[in-house]
């Protein structure tokens, strides 16, 4: 039986809140065959390019727009 992939321990892993133990699983993980390995680098792959073209929004300055259109 396949084991199932740990997607909810791996985006702690990229996202920087992991636990030891999270990082040990998804270490051991990798480490069980070439295709957990290639999987877990596409997904660090495409994690590190979304985060680098998330927007920030000025949360501010978009209600303060909002309120004068009802105001």
């Amino acid at each position: 039986m396949k084991k199932e992939v740990p997607y909810d321990i791996i985006a702690r892993v990229l996202s920087g809140e992991a636990t030891t133990r999270d990082r040990e699983d998804v270490r051991h993980w990798t480490e069980e065959s070439d295709e957990n390995k290639s999987l877990f680098e596409e997904m660090q792959t495409l994690w590190n390019s979304v985060g680098n073209s998330v927007l920030e929004i000025d949360t501010e300055k978009a209600l303060s727009k909002i309120n004068r259109k009802f105001n």
